[in-house]
């Protein structure tokens, strides 16, 4: 299942993310088969993170130790075989990095900016996780890379700071991507991902303790575009191929990879797609009082995408049309057959409410919406 974004291609919404000193080209190439994007490094590029590098390698963890590191990244970028290439760089200054994202712009690769590492080492050195206690930073650095056509993806682990906050500050500044290690306190935190997937429009790669399909679906499910694994692929390189196929299959079933669970079961708002007219105190009408949204104008959205697409009213479902009906995975006898009477099949279905989904979100955020 191909994933198009600002001009690149995924062939899968599968990546593997950056482990110190394991992470490179050649790595990359043994897995190509079941991944459209490898995070190479990370890699500390500037005097500072290279220090800090070298006394975490000297109590025995692994580690790119170069030289001249922007020389011999450039260099793995020339070895990269069979999927996107992304660059996880700790950077504490500025310029370094800038060197770094005239190399990506070159090679067509993701310039990704490490604010996740939390390496004692690499956090007094100003880099990794410190640097999202000074947003401002990374707002000056994103900008300041976009200007050189780069995509910049801002590698972070949820529950440090707010997130959904310094997602909508990092989209204003013209980020791409945010690849979220959303690390709980058992597991992954998926409501991080559904969360920032509410508030933000950037393109989220969704990441911790993915070791299955199932896994990879619960992510997806919240929001997620793409996931991405790491010491999951060491302990069973299998896996890749696993979430892969899985995927595959679930495209096929459903043609929507990442549809969201529905919204009473933690989806995110894509989800309101799923939804029926709000009655009780359901989760819908606690998601569009927390949103803002006026239950007559919800009403309105989905009435007019139904004119819009010419799907007509029918007499078998509970509210009359299957705009309100539930998801696919859902068993509904009501929705089954009204699918059947219109000779409509669960995959149509299913991109019926994808794009239903789209339309709303589209208008509720008055971005060009299409509707009467």
């Amino acid at each position: 299942p191909s994933l198009e974004f600002r001009g690149i291609e995924f062939k899968t919404p599968v990546a593997i993310s950056s482990i110190a000193g394991v992470t490179d080209a050649s790595f990359g190439n043994l897995l190509s088969d079941y991944v459209g994007a490898v995070f190479l490094g990370g890699f500390s590029i500037d005097e500072r993170t290279i220090f800090a590098s070298r006394k975490i390698a000297s109590r025995g963890r692994k580690e790119f130790l170069f030289e001249d590191p922007i020389e011999r990244i450039a260099e793995e970028l020339e070895k990269v075989r069979g999927y996107v290439p992304a660059v996880n760089a700790r950077a504490s200054e500025k310029s370094s990095l800038l060197e770094l994202a005239e190399i990506c712009s070159q090679k067509n690769a993701i310039l990704e900016i490490n604010a996740h590492c939390r390496q004692k080492e690499i956090v007094e050195a100003g880099s990794g996780e410190a640097l999202l206690k000074r947003a401002e930073i990374i707002e000056e650095w994103v900008r300041e890379i976009k200007k050189m056509d780069v995509i910049v993806s801002l590698k972070i682990r949820s529950g440090v700071v707010d997130e959904v906050a310094l997602a909508r500050k990092m989209e204003k500044a013209g980020l791409d991507i945010l690849h979220v290690d959303a690390m709980g306190e058992r597991g992954a935190d998926l409501n991080a991902i559904r969360r920032i997937r509410n508030s933000t429009e950037l393109f989220i790669i969704g990441n911790n303790s993915i070791r299955s399909f199932p896994d990879a679906k619960e992510m997806l499910a919240r929001g997620a575009d793409m996931v991405s694994l790491a010491r999951a692929v060491l302990e069973n390189p299998s896996v890749l191929k696993e979430i892969h196929e899985g995927i595959e299959g679930q495209l096929s079933e459903m043609g929507w990879y990442n549809a969201p669970k529905h919204l009473c079961r933690g989806g995110d708002l894509r989800a309101l797609a799923f939804c029926c007219p709000p009655f009780g105190e359901c989760s819908l009408r606690r998601a569009l009082k927390e949103f803002g949204i006026s239950e007559e104008r919800y009403i309105l959205l989905k009435r007019s995408f139904a004119q819009l697409k010419g799907i007509e009213d029918d007499d078998i479902t509970c509210f009359g049309n299957i705009v309100w009906c539930c998801k696919i995975t859902k068993p509904c006898f009501r929705r089954d057959e009204a699918l059947r009477r219109k000779e409509m099949s669960p995959r149509d279905y299913m991109e019926m409410k994808r794009e239903l989904s789209e339309f709303l979100l589209r208008c509720l955020r008055n971005e060009g919406c299409d509707c009467c």
